[in-house]
């Protein structure tokens, strides 16, 4: 759904407000990562016009996905809701303040998700707290089995071998 921002600007109204479910986002994929929605991400908007016509959007995006951990890579189930702000500009217009890009003046609510769906991956989430990762020798999952490759003596580079006692 794109919403006209001309059709805001020539409203008297300075209150307007969205409510929309994404039936058709299936998954997205950013930066070699999947997001796989589960349920269609709900998105609520409200966009607000101050006395110089300049407008603010304010946009809760809810969502229940399945993402990979980025320690061991295993499915996890994430539910949540993030919030997007920022002055509406257009894309040629933009600057380095917290802005909500439009183009065409359209505010586009898929362009709103990718933005939401990457942040949602920046936020490193684990599948749990004490997730133990994969081994970096075998790539064996450590949450479902053990590996032997300490016990095998894996060469290890003798300048990193100060880094070995770090972890311990």
């Amino acid at each position: 759904m794109k919403i006209q921002i001309n059709d805001l600007l020539i409203s008297s109204k300075k209150n307007f407000e969205y409510f929309l479910e994404l039936d058709d986002v299936k998954a997205l994929s950013i930066d070699g990562r999947e997001v796989r929605f589960n349920s269609p991400p709900r998105i609520s908007i409200k966009i607000t016009k101050d006395i110089a016509d300049e407008l603010y959007a304010n946009v809760d995006i809810a969502m229940n996905v399945n993402i990979n951990c980025v320690r061991c890579l295993d499915d996890m189930n994430v539910d949540t809701t993030i919030n997007i702000s920022g002055k509406l500009v257009d894309s040629d217009k933009f600057s380095e303040e917290d802005v909500i890009l439009i183009t065409n003046k359209e505010l586009d609510t898929k362009e709103i998700l990718e933005d939401a769906a990457f942040e949602l991956l920046n936020d490193n989430l684990y599948c749990d707290a004490s997730c133990k990762g994969l081994c970096q020798t075998c790539g064996a999952n450590l949450n479902h089995k053990n590996c032997n490759c300490d016990a095998v003596g894996v060469k290890i580079d003798p300048r990193l071998e100060k880094l070995k006692d770090f972890l311990n």
